[in-house]
């Protein structure tokens, strides 16, 4: 019987709530597909006003690090930025080697009906990914200066040649465990690192025969993604056309409440977590909606053990 180590992230507000949701569906998934899992709880207020440096060396992280994945539940923007970075959980899969982040796009029969989308036969079908790399974009300066016309504010950005590549790979490597189909959205019509990021992914596609490739920028890809988001599997851009594809994303399948994310890299490890979370009462302390994380849960069954009969 195999076994795998699972770190258990509860950070603030629902966390808790959220990640025994995901402990009963684990424990429910291992015990029929005959594979065992030990969870290990990590409190992520350990990493409250620490440097990078000193949260490396807490032994929160050391679980994380020693775990063959890790969950985690609720940590927001205000609670998880310590004194010298604004997301903790960027930090950590950083320094794990966990580049790769993808968000999991997903309609479900109850949320249906919340699509901004009318068609709803074509968003019963919904079910893409979309990934970036955390790291990718490298800011080698940035900043204000006063010029002939008044105020002029500039930005220098390298892309780091390895960096596309390995993100590309990633990408690929996904779309080979789903429907073979990528979908690489950028700006190359406008920066040059952009353009290298289409050119390496082009290249690297003769390492994977079975993918089908097609390439779109951020202007040409919003009407088919809205008029046929299910012909989509897996698509590769930069962060910040990722973030604008995912609220795209979320619209199309009726919330972020609903989503997922995971970081996935060199690593054996890997991280998922829900997307965002959403309440289903306000003044209900338990009225926290675990579909995110349970879809969180299954994504790690999938990639980290590859247990891909757990996703039924």
């Amino acid at each position: 019987m195999s076994m795998f180590n699972v770190a258990i992230i509860n950070g603030d507000g629902y966390s808790e709530i959220l990640t025994a949701a995901a402990k009963r569906v684990l424990t429910s998934v291992s015990e029929k597909f005959d594979f065992s899992l030990n969870f290990h709880p990590v409190d992520a207020r350990a990493f409250l006003g620490k440097s990078e440096s000193e949260i490396l060396k807490t032994d929160e992280y050391k679980v994380i690090k020693s775990a063959d994945a890790a969950i985690a539940g609720a940590i927001t923007y205000d609670f998880a930025r310590s004194s010298v970075h604004d997301d903790v959980i960027t930090l950590i899969c950083k320094n794990l080697g966990l580049f790769g982040c993808f968000r999991s796009i997903k309609s479900f029969y109850n949320t249906i009906n919340c699509s901004a989308l009318n068609d709803k036969d074509e968003i019963s079908n919904v079910d893409f990914l979309i990934v970036h790399d955390i790291a990718a974009r490298q800011f080698v300066e940035k900043g204000y200066k006063t010029g002939k016309v008044g105020r002029e504010a500039y930005d220098v950005v390298t892309l780091p040649e390895m960096y596309a590549e390995r993100i590309g790979r990633i990408a690929y490597e996904l779309a080979e465990k789903r429907k073979n189909r990528l979908a690489s959205v950028d700006l190359a019509d406008t920066f040059n690192t952009e353009f290298l990021r289409r050119k390496i992914t082009h290249e690297i596609n003769e390492d994977y025969p079975l993918v089908n490739l097609m390439s779109y920028t951020l202007e040409s890809v919003v009407t088919p993604l809205l008029f046929s988001p299910s012909s989509f599997d897996v698509i590769v851009a930069n962060e910040s056309t990722s973030d604008t594809l995912f609220s795209l994303g979320a619209a199309i399948s009726g919330g972020f409440g609903n989503l997922c994310e995971g970081y996935l890299g060199d690593a054996a490890t890997g991280l998922y977590k829900p997307a965002k979370v959403a309440r289903f009462d306000v003044k209900n302390p338990h009225g926290v909606n675990p579909v995110g994380i349970i879809l969180a849960a299954a994504k790690m069954l999938e990639y980290s053990f590859d247990k891909s009969l757990a996703k039924t």
